[in-house]
């Protein structure tokens, strides 16, 4: 509904701040920046900073009242990644996989097997009622069972 109205007119729909930075809930991070995002057809999403501290401390959570917020915290190398970022990983590869099982459905659906262009059905219909509140791990199988019987109907025509 609304994402296609803006889509309509050339714009991009992004989701800000559903968790902000420094929760430490991987799940929530997964959850709510993949497949419930890809679900509604927004186009991304993102926290409030990565990395931010009121105090100027990254590394110390009693310098000031509030914590830092980090997704990830610096270091010389590279970043140093948080559960957080381990969360918004797996929203990737959620999305990954989602949009191989569209790919694999479009092409499905001009087939000239049948069975092939039943089982896009199936899992057309999956991709579109499958609970955003349910287990993601069971939900992220079921995508590759369907992306995976769908590649080996297209090697069998």
């Amino acid at each position: 509904a609304e994402p296609a109205k803006w889509h309509a007119v050339g714009h991009k729909i992004w989701n800000y701040g559903n968790p902000q930075g420094g929760v430490e809930d991987p799940e929530l991070y997964r959850r709510n920046y993949g497949l419930l995002l890809w679900r509604v057809n927004y186009d991304g999403g993102g926290p409030w900073a990565w990395q931010s501290s009121a105090a100027g401390g990254m590394w110390n959570d009693f310098n000031d009242e509030r914590r830092a917020v980090a997704v990830t915290y610096p270091a010389a190398e590279r970043p140093i990644d948080t559960i957080a970022w381990e969360g918004l990983r797996e929203a990737v590869d959620d999305v990954r996989y989602g949009t191989t099982l569209k790919l694999a459905i479009a092409a499905a659906k001009e087939a000239d097997d049948e069975g092939r262009r039943k089982l896009a059905v199936a899992a057309d219909r999956f991709l579109a009622e499958f609970d955003v509140t349910g287990d993601l791990d069971a939900i992220r199988r079921r995508i590759i069972e369907y992306i995976l019987q769908l590649r080996d109907l297209e090697g069998a025509g």
